[in-house]
This record gives C-alpha cells, sequence and structure tokens, in this order.
C-alpha cells in the first residue's frame, strides 16, 4: 500500500504528536479531491487538512496531515489519534467495494507499524453522526486472515477484555466464568468498538 502524496503545503509549523493509541473514522459528508478539502480547513483558518489519510471512492488513498502530527478532526482527541476520513455522505449512500478494501488495507498498514490501536468512528467520541448510519463499521475492522479463537475469558487480550466481561454478565455470552467462549478477534474487535459507543450500557 503506497499512500499518493498531493504535495500539500502548511500554513504554519505542525505540532509532533508524541502518543498514538487510537484511530478515528470520519466521512467527508461531500464528494472532492484531498486538495478540496485541504483548502476547506485552511479556509477555517487551521494549518490545512485536519485528518492524516483521506480514501476517495475509486479506492485510492492520499496523505493528508503527515502520520506524526497532531491533527485536526477530533475535538479533544487529536493529541493522540490518527484521523482517517473517506469520501462521501455515508448519511445518505453505500461506501462501494473499492473504497472499503482501501480503507481495510490503510487500517491493517496502520496497526502493522504501530501495533494495536482503538478504531473508532467519530461519533464515538463527538455529539454528531460521523461517519455516518450506512459507514460500514463491522466489514471495516474485519479482518479476515485472523483465525484466532479465544475459548475463555483468560484468553482475551487485556484490550477486549472488559467489553467481553460484561456481555457475559449481560448474559450475552454462554460459558461458566467466561469459559467455553470461543469468540474469535473479529468480534472482539467489534463488540470493543461498540461498547466504546455506548451501546450497552
Amino acid at each position: 500500500m503506497t499512500p499518493l502524496d498531493a504535495g500539500l503545503s502548511w500554513a504554519r509549523a505542525l505540532t509532533e504528536r508524541v502518543v498514538t493509541d487510537a484511530v478515528v473514522l470520519h466521512h467527508a459528508a461531500a464528494d472532492g479531491s484531498v486538495e478540496a478539502v485541504h483548502q476547506s480547513h485552511l479556509a477555517r483558518g487551521w494549518a490545512g487538512i485536519g485528518y492524516h489519510y483521506y480514501v476517495r471512492k475509486d479506492g485510492t488513498i492520499w496523505l493528508g496531515r503527515p502520520e506524526w502530527a497532531v491533527g485536526g478532526h477530533t475535538s479533544g482527541e487529536n493529541w493522540h489519534s490518527i484521523g482517517v476520513c473517506f469520501e462521501g455522505n455515508f448519511e445518505a449512500e453505500a461506501m462501494g467495494e473499492a473504497q472499503l478494501a482501501a480503507g481495510r488495507e490503510l487500517l491493517a498498514d496502520i496497526i502493522a507499524r504501530r501495533g494495536e490501536l482503538e478504531i473508532l468512528p467519530h461519533r464515538a467520541l463527538s455529539a454528531t453522526a460521523c461517519p455516518g448510519k450506512n459507514f460500514p463499521l463491522t466489514e471495516m475492522l474485519r479482518r479476515e486472515e485472523t483465525a484466532v479463537v479465544y475459548a475463555k475469558l483468560g484468553d482475551v487480550p487485556e484490550y477486549y477484555r472488559a467489553t467481553i466481561e460484561k456481555l457475559i454478565a449481560l448474559g450475552a455470552l454462554r460459558g461458566v466464568g467466561g469459559d467455553e467462549l470461543n469468540v474469535d478477534e473479529t468480534y472482539c474487535r467489534v463488540m470493543t468498538t461498540l461498547d466504546r459507543m455506548g451501546i450497552f450500557d
């Protein structure tokens, strides 16, 4: 995967991000190029595009703000997160296969380089509908190449365990004390993301 570089210029110096533990997913709520998004953000008085990556409908991935820099995509959360924006308005349309595949490839690449990260839709962190009701969150988080199955609670990585414990307490997972769970990594990832959105509260 090689993101394309539009050669964007910044209105002022960018600040280095010293912690990275999350990726936040957005939609542009419109169609257009990475240059158009950059100009729109410059017009707001920002240093430039607030997202680190921009995924177009044709499946091309464009560099936005450098990955090392603090973004400008999620109020109060930019200091520790990478912002990924998808062209389109997923309140009103569905995502095509090329864009979905590109998004999944990008997320896999980021995780391969940086280790396990929390991947959240913008709406989990702010009062917004972004990235839209039709955004394919479950499909975006699914990892076909992952075949790891956790047989019991003690096998579940710490990153997912609080959510799995909550689902056991709610009766959504069988197994006395978390035994005989047989849940895979994709299930744990999706459920943890939904938990962060408050679905199980």
